[in-house]
């Protein structure tokens, strides 16, 4: 299935009537006007960092997704996280209002299929990515957006996205969901289709970071600094960090919650906890070559005074740590 039909047919006409303004931003960069800026670049340059090829960054994280369901065994995922949708189809908006409105929604086929549900009048947020094949106007059911009708709009969703599944995956699909409003949840089960945990797929499609991932990562982190620990090699299990990682007394100092955690787009799988909370929550696995992980630390004296917070990011390469971030310690 290729997407350029349906892009020709349905993005290039929900901005035929646009402004000349919005035609110009539907191109590459309008959706990060957030960013960086012409001045940093130039500085990233000046200073010898890679920048990302950003079109071969979206291909890579849309892979990754469909390589995950793949090996998951699923026909495709419905996301409603922004955080997700971003990873997926690298389009953003309104993303803390979108977290607690579920007003914009994704749909990623095995099929090739990737249909993105945007919010009024926002198509042209989403125009620049050419694996987006569709761009529909979404279906919002909070009770903010639809009012005592929230119901009804909820079942409007389902009906619409059940013809979708049905239409890309088939009868009785298999799909993954991140999160849903319960209405959604008992009707796709009505409708025979397998739910799975769309969190825990995205999560593991986003563990392992593509070159250019890594690239902008090294952008982002650019201006700061700290030490690294040795222990961040390949093959090293999630309970040797556990166990065996620098721990000031904890009767002594008070702590951060955790000692690492994967990094990305946010706070990522995996979280290493302490050892007295292995029992609880603790789980085993290794480190992989270009996985990213902050490692955290706080440290606080339970008598009193200043405490000091650090937070370091390292990239797990086949010869050892690397230290992403190069800001300076010391205060003078």
């Amino acid at each position: 299935m290729t997407s350029k039909p349906l892009k020709s047919r349905r993005i290039a006409a929900s901005l035929a009537d646009a402004s000349r303004e919005v035609n110009r931003a539907a191109t590459d960069l309008h959706h990060l006007n957030l960013g960086p800026g012409a001045d940093l670049v130039a500085q990233w340059q000046a200073d010898g960092l890679e920048l990302p090829d950003l079109p071969a960054m979206r291909r890579y994280r849309l892979d990754r997704v469909r390589r995950q369901m793949k090996k998951m065994q699923y026909d495709g995922v419905l996301l409603m996280d922004p955080l997700n949708i971003r990873y997926a189809t690298d389009s953003t908006n309104m993303q803390v209002w979108v977290m607690h409105n579920a007003a914009r929604y994704c749909w990623v086929g095995m099929d090739g299929s990737c249909i993105v549900w945007e919010f009024n009048e926002c198509e042209f947020l989403d125009a620049h990515n050419p694996a987006i094949t569709e761009i529909r106007s979404a279906i919002g059911s909070t009770y903010f957006l639809a009012g005592p009708r929230w119901a009804e709009a909820a079942n409007r969703f389902a009906d619409e996205i059940i013809d979708v599944i049905t239409t890309h995956a088939g009868a009785n699909a298999k799909i993954a969901v991140d999160q849903c409003h319960a209405i959604g949840y008992q009707r796709l089960a009505q409708a025979g289709i397998e739910v799975g945990n769309g969190q825990e797929l995205m999560e593991l499609a986003r563990v392992i970071k593509g070159p250019d991932e890594i690239r902008a990562m090294r952008c982002a982190v650019h201006a700061c600094e700290a030490s690294m620990a040795e222990m961040l090699r390949p093959s090293t299990s999630f309970r040797q960090l556990t166990f065996d990682s620098h721990q000031p007394p904890h009767s002594e100092y008070r702590r951060y919650c955790c000692q690492f955690h994967g990094v990305g787009q946010c706070d990522e799988f995996p979280e290493i906890y302490w050892p007295e909370q292995w029992k609880e929550w603790g789980y085993d696995g290794e480190l992989e070559p270009n996985m990213v992980l902050t490692v955290e630390s706080f440290v606080g004296p339970r008598s009193g005074g200043e405490g000091v917070k650090l937070e370091n990011q390292v990239l797990i390469t086949h010869s050892g740590p690397e230290l992403l971030t190069h800001f300076p310690i010391s205060l003078n």
